[in-house]
């Protein structure tokens, strides 16, 4: 929204005569600020200020009261911290020859879904999901080819493809073999919290129930739509993803 009342609608205001109508324009948003919660005023006030514009926020009723909350317990597995720092070490180490920013989250995006739902997952998110997030990086940025810097590191992604997908392969099996991941969970204590809640909430209702499930980050969007789909397969529920 922001893109196009600079691109567009701004230059509408600038040469409009004082008889002319400009547009007038409606945004929703949950949040105005896509970065961190710093000098917060002073971005609305930015934003007010190009969108020609005031932000305010409807008084809404709180419909999710104490009494249908539930909250379900769960506890952290045994030696995370310790695999954790397997983890970290190990991926760290087969990213460490690819000078590519991106990278630089796949070792908190790893451990983050390791910590979450198990080596089942952090395998599939290896095996599945990081390279093909990748792909989709750059077909993003090859379609901004006004922008030279956008079209340059896409490149650079493109070129370090073939060899990431290979070091993917090598750090799977590196962490396969770990004595300290073979031992841990396939499946977190978390995960099969969720998994008996899942059960009883489908119990409960006809086969018509639709839900959603909101995660942390997206890191774990595909992970654990893969994981649930595993569980719940013979029974024909079936769990999608949207990040």
């Amino acid at each position: 929204m922001a893109s196009v009342m600079r691109d567009a609608v701004a230059p509408c205001y600038l040469m409009a005569s004082q008889t002319q109508v400009t547009p007038r324009i409606l945004g929703l948003s949950a949040s105005f600020d896509n970065g961190n919660a710093k000098d917060i005023s002073q971005k609305r006030k930015q934003l007010e200020a190009l969108l020609q514009a005031t932000i305010i926020c409807p008084k809404v009723s709180e419909r999710i009261t104490d009494d249908r909350y539930h909250a379900v317990p769960w506890h952290r597995d045994e030696e995370v911290e310790e695999q954790l720092r397997v983890v970290e070490v190990c991926v760290e180490r087969f990213m460490r020859p690819f000078k590519v920013k991106e990278l630089s989250k796949v070792v908190r995006q790893c451990s983050h879904v390791f910590a979450e739902l198990g080596h089942d997952a952090l395998f599939y998110f290896i095996d599945e999901v990081i390279v093909e997030q990748l792909v989709e990086k750059i077909r993003v940025l090859e379609a901004r080819s006004h922008d030279a810097a956008s079209f340059g590191y896409a490149a650079n992604l493109k070129r370090s493809l073939p060899g990431l997908r290979q070091e993917f392969v090598n750090l799977r099996w590196a962490l396969e073999l770990d004595r300290t991941i073979k031992n841990a969970a396939p499946k977190s204590h978390k995960l099969l919290v969720l998994v008996e809640l899942l059960k009883d909430i489908f119990h409960k209702n006809d086969a018509g129930f639709r839900g959603i499930i909101f995660v942390e980050e997206v890191a774990l969007v595909s992970a654990l739509a893969k994981m649930r789909n595993d569980d719940f397969f013979q029974d024909g529920y079936k769990f999608g993803a949207v990040a």
